[in-house]
């Protein structure tokens, strides 16, 4: 089969539209990663793991409290799996290694500084 000019375009511009369609996935997916994921650790040696899949552990020692996790904006708001644990909420911030949680709802309040621990 011979191509003429119309069709060769057309086979362009097709691959032209396949490559710019998947760097937007990429860059989207790359701006939507959840950037809390990673373990966390607050200078009384508390240790906070946020996984992929919204869950994560208060660590303390060798116990973990369990929880699972939402984001919203600046927000995340914890929901312990043990009622003993209260569930809290806190606005953060991230600055490279350094993640600053600001008390919110169900927290004492004050501002909490953690840095990447893995």
């Amino acid at each position: 089969m011979i191509m003429n000019n119309k069709n060769k375009l057309i086979i362009a511009n097709i691959a032209v539209l396949a490559v710019v369609i998947a760097v937007v996935v990429l860059v989207i997916m790359l701006v939507n990663r959840n950037s809390l994921t990673g373990t966390w650790l607050y200078e009384d040696g508390t240790r906070y793991r946020f996984d992929e899949d919204n869950t994560g552990a208060m660590i303390l020692g060798d116990y973990e409290y369990k929880y699972t996790y939402k984001i919203s904006e600046n927000k995340v708001k914890i929901n312990y799996e043990r009622s003993e644990v209260h569930d809290a909420e806190y606005t953060f911030e991230i600055n490279g290694d350094k993640l600053t949680l600001h008390g919110g709802e169900g927290t004492a309040g004050g501002d909490y500084d953690l840095s990447r621990f893995e």
